[in-house]
């Protein structure tokens, strides 16, 4: 899935929700998979800043990926970022289902 854009207040909890199919668009069972990583990037050729695994902040439910984002994962960033999301399968089948903009935008505090 390609141009899957999105945009969020820096310092704010949210949630990406990404349902995986085929290309003929139906649902790809993805709760097997050796691994799912979600990276954000200030462009696709440089390292990440913020990556998010199995392990911390992605979760499946079968056909649906769940990339949760913690206040503290985007607090102090602004701008347009680069992001993916890699799944490589059982047999180490590596795929990148989406990628796409995100636009963070810094949150100013009146006083």
């Amino acid at each position: 899935m390609a141009d899957q854009n999105f945009s969020m207040k820096a310092g704010n909890s949210k949630t990406l929700s990404v349902p995986i199919t085929n290309d003929a668009g139906s649902s790809i069972d993805v709760s097997g998979a050796a691994s799912i990583v979600w990276t954000l990037a200030e462009s696709r050729y440089s390292e990440p800043l913020l990556e998010k695994t199995l392990a911390d902040g992605v979760s499946v439910v079968t056909s649906t990926v769940s990339v949760d984002l913690a206040p503290e994962d985007t607090a102090g960033l602004d701008g347009l970022f680069y992001h993916q999301l890699q799944i490589t399968d059982g047999s180490g089948g590596e795929s990148t289902v989406l990628v796409g903009v995100v636009s963070i935008a810094a949150v100013q505090v009146i006083a």
